[in-house]
């Protein structure tokens, strides 16, 4: 084979590689572990992991009782959907903190 002809081929051969396997790598299935971290992370008090047999996985997250949980105004559930954006998961929803009195 002459040596030009190699050299092509040598070229061509990771280009069209790149192509068969894309780009850009698929985005990881959210995790148990992730959804703590992100919660630790965007200063929720707490984060659920919600397993599915059938689709994709999805989160709950325990906001502050003093936040209102308005993904314009609230800093955490804006962090906590820019954090999330970066798994695939079916959803996510949030619900603030809630005190409950211990019964008599």
């Amino acid at each position: 084979m002459p040596r030009p002809l190699a050299r092509a081929m040598l070229t061509i051969l990771p280009l069209l590689t790149g192509c068969a396997t894309g780009r850009h790598a698929e985005k990881p299935v959210l995790t148990a572990h992730a959804v703590t971290q992100i919660a630790t992370r965007c200063g929720a008090v707490r984060g659920r992991f919600r397993p599915s047999r059938t689709t994709l996985p999805s989160a709950d997250f325990t906001l502050r009782a003093d936040d209102q949980g308005d993904a314009q105004s609230s800093p955490t559930v804006r962090c906590l959907g820019t954090a999330l954006d970066a798994y695939r998961h079916d959803y996510f929803g949030f619900a603030p903190e809630t005190k409950t009195t211990p019964s008599s």
